[in-house]
Parts: C-alpha cells; sequence; structure tokens
C-alpha cells in the first residue's frame, strides 16, 4: 500500500519536470499552474465521458458491451 509520503513525493517529482515550483513561485505562476491544471483535468474527463457515452449507447442499442479494446 502507497503511503502519503510517496504520493507527495510522487507529486513533486512530476511538479518538477514540468518545471513547477509552488515553494518558490510567484501568485501569478501559481495561478497558471492551476488554470492549466484544471484544463487538462477538464479534458481528460472530457475523454472519459465520451468513452463511457459510447459503452452505453452501444449497450443501450445492441444490449452488449462493446468488443473493441480501449486503448489503455
Amino acid at each position: 500500500m502507497i503511503d502519503l509520503e510517496k504520493i507527495i513525493k510522487c507529486q513533486r517529482n512530476f511538479d518538477k519536470k514540468l518545471g513547477w515550483y509552488w515553494n518558490s513561485s510567484t501568485d501569478g505562476e501559481k495561478i497558471k499552474y492551476l488554470q492549466y491544471s484544471v484544463i487538462a483535468l477538464a479534458e481528460e474527463v472530457s475523454e472519459f465521458a465520451g468513452v463511457v457515452k459510447e459503452i452505453l449507447g452501444e449497450h443501450g442499442t445492441l444490449k452488449k458491451l462493446p468488443e473493441r479494446k480501449l486503448k489503455n
């Protein structure tokens, strides 16, 4: 089981790879990071919703789950 400290360390490493330094950033930079994060999250949620919609549509019409495998 992953503990919270490992998750925090992983997130900090990810942020550093993107050039996001929360502790030393200005308020303006932090707002830019948050804007990017929210937009990226919304795009991912939208993509997932599209897949769910496709599955539900096919299941509703054909009464079965799609046969094709979804990409990871």
